[in-house]
């Protein structure tokens, strides 16, 4: 890591550590300023592990902060910000997904979730990015949410396996195990 980079990471967190001082002073605008530094990382977090439309992660992202505005009081500081509203997401994403599929089969009207990527027949790469998301999708949540935290968000383990509440180990061995379902599914080396 170099000396820029290492200043860069002392800003974000020095910045982070302004805005949830203020957040939790019950500054509004702070919890504006979250949103906005963090709402795009989080939307793609839960477009690559939640596979849904993208009014239903328009609707899981609000609920995402409005439940992390909720609970800054809890917020220990064991995780970088970015990776406790991973966390928040995950359970969001979880109950909205029950909760969708009990409205679905209520009305036994169970429709596949389509990609968030749309690709043209005619791009490999998209073709590629199309067949990595319908994979991820397919993947058991535990593994999908494993893979996307580490392998694509790249939080570190110690801090992931803290915000699921699980051992690094067991961490380390749903990665594993979801690139190899990658690996199988889309007969390549996975990400």
């Amino acid at each position: 890591m170099t000396s820029t980079s290492r200043a860069t990471d002392a800003s974000e967190l020095l910045a982070d550590d302004e805005m949830l001082l203020a957040w939790r002073a019950g500054d509004h605008a702070a919890l504006g300023r979250v949103y906005v530094t963090y709402s795009e990382a989080v939307r793609g977090f839960l477009a690559r592990i939640y596979g849904g439309r993208m009014d239903d992660i328009d609707d899981v992202l609000q609920q995402v902060f409005l439940t992390a505005h909720n609970a800054i009081a809890q917020f220990r500081g064991d995780a970088q910000l970015r990776t406790w509203l991973f966390g928040i997401a995950v359970r969001v994403a979880a109950r909205h997904r029950r909760s969708r599929a009990r409205r679905t089969q209520a009305s036994e009207k169970w429709t596949e979730l389509a990609p968030t990527w749309a690709a043209p027949p005619d791009n490999n790469a998209r073709q590629q990015l199309l067949a990595l998301a319908n994979a991820l999708v397919d993947l058991d949540d535990d593994l999908r949410i494993a893979f996307v935290m580490c392998a694509i968000e790249q939080v570190p383990g110690r801090e992931a396996a803290a915000v699921l509440g699980i051992r690094e180990g067991t961490l380390a061995k749903r990665v594993h195990t979801a690139r190899e379902h990658l690996r199988s599914e889309l007969g390549r080396t996975a990400p």
